[in-house]
């Protein structure tokens, strides 16, 4: 119980929490294990925004965490980390992270995964000191920012050619043609060891 001292308990509201800040323009609330969450936004102009991000790490690993990626070239201009994450209360393992970014003009996509456990689902320790924020919060910082975001549907290319869930011990190959000169984007993750690829791609002519 919190008590005034001179009594006079007009002078204090109450709010349903967690209390949002103004200019909210993507929220990604973590609510339950084995989530994947993601939502994909333009900016119409370079903007500052304000991340807060809440989730869970242990040792060098998050396991409740948030990124951004740029929509075109699959970078990720921003991810939470056990280098800048801080304790957030509650379990040694909850992490928060709050920190202004400055994005260009482009298309983004954000996004926040949980692992099988911890969460606002079922808590397995103590809470962080801000449950009602566990996931990932973006806002900008101006209000004649707000117009300049815009949430959008996730960024689609034109594919020409893939392959993709290649599974162990496979040798796949597709086909394409140009009647004229093309310039194309290639995307391709694989894996790699010691300097040397393991699961690899090319492109022949």
């Amino acid at each position: 119980e919190i008590y005034l001292a001179d009594g006079r308990s007009a002078e204090v509201s109450t709010f349903e929490a967690p209390l949002r800040w103004k200019n909210i323009v993507v929220t990604l609330p973590a609510k339950e294990d084995n989530g994947h969450w993601t939502q994909a936004f333009h900016v119409r102009k370079p903007i500052t925004l304000h991340v807060y991000a809440e989730g869970e790490g242990s040792g060098r690993n998050m396991h409740d965490y948030g990124w951004i990626t740029e929509a075109r070239s699959r970078a990720r201009v921003w991810e939470m980390g056990m280098d800048k994450a801080q304790y957030a209360g509650g379990a040694r393992k909850n992490r928060r992270q709050v920190e202004t970014i400055q994005l260009p003009a482009g298309d983004y996509e954000a996004t926040f995964i949980t692992d099988d456990s911890h969460s606002p689902a079922d808590w397995n320790a103590a809470p962080p000191c801000d449950p009602g924020m566990y996931g990932l919060t973006l806002s900008v910082l101006s209000d004649a920012d707000l117009p300049a975001v815009s949430l959008t549907q996730p960024f689609t290319w034109t594919v020409l050619s893939e392959l993709v869930r290649v599974g162990n011990d496979q040798d796949r190959r597709a086909d394409f043609s140009f009647a004229t000169g093309q310039q194309v984007r290639v995307y391709a993750i694989a894996e790699g060891s010691s300097g040397d690829m393991v699961d690899e791609a090319w492109l022949e002519d």
